[in-house]
């Protein structure tokens, strides 16, 4: 009986390599947006986690303060010892969907709060309707010259925001960004739709979309109007 020859394993042809390289491109492109949104999500969470937990320390600062707001220049100061150590404090008090994009004036300084030999920046704002607020005019910024308010006695807390995502600053000089409020913005070429999340009075936290267009507002300027 004559044997038969050993089998040999056939390669791909380069017709075969390529089918499947597309098949796997073309996987990829229809995943993309899945995992895109998923992250989105992932993160929109981490800061309304975020945001909840701000709320609840201002809470807590408040039963010790009298009822009392803390001071809208140095809400993060005094409200830190109340957000708790069990996360670190520079994931608490900025939003993990956040970029850092600086004015050129103040570059390399943010608002900051100093904890533990370190300046941790801060990505969230304050409505300033209620803290009290001196402002800093050498910066344009004229504040509400109005007094500190308890919490307590801030009519309908579950629409009144709290806290937001918003662009942070040094001195009233705040971010270059095109694509979250802030109380300065650079100027944009185009209006913008923005999402963001936000921390309520009575303690709820809901995301809000709404449309701005930060090209009508004078660059680096206040617009306490536009946040408020």
């Amino acid at each position: 009986m004559k044997p038969l020859p050993p089998r040999t394993s056939r390669g791909f042809t380069l017709l075969e390599l390529l089918t499947a390289i597309l098949i796997i491109g073309v996987l990829v492109s229809l995943a993309a947006p899945a995992l895109n949104n998923a992250i989105r999500k992932a993160r929109s969470a981490a800061c309304q986690s975020n945001l909840r937990q701000l709320g609840l320390a201002t809470q807590l600062f408040t039963q010790e303060s009298n009822g009392y707001m803390p001071d809208i220049g140095w809400w993060a100061q005094e409200i830190l010892p109340y957000a708790g150590a069990e996360r670190p404090y520079r994931d608490i008090f900025w939003c993990p969907a956040a970029t850092r994009q600086e004015c050129p004036v103040v570059a390399g300084r943010t608002l900051s709060v100093y904890r533990n030999n370190q300046l941790i920046p801060i990505g969230y704002g304050i409505n300033g309707n209620y803290p009290s607020n001196n402002g800093q005019y050498a910066y344009g910024n004229l504040g509400t010259r109005s007094p500190e308010r308890r919490m307590n006695n801030i009519p309908n807390p579950s629409k009144v925001v709290l806290y937001l995502d918003q662009a942070g600053g040094y001195a009233n000089l705040f971010y270059n960004t095109q694509d979250r409020f802030s109380t300065r913005h650079a100027p944009s070429s185009d209006p913008n739709k923005m999402g963001l999340n936000a921390v309520f009075v009575d303690g709820h936290v809901e995301s809000l979309s709404m449309t701005y267009d930060t090209a009508a507002r004078s660059p680096w300027r206040s617009m306490f109007d536009a946040v408020w």
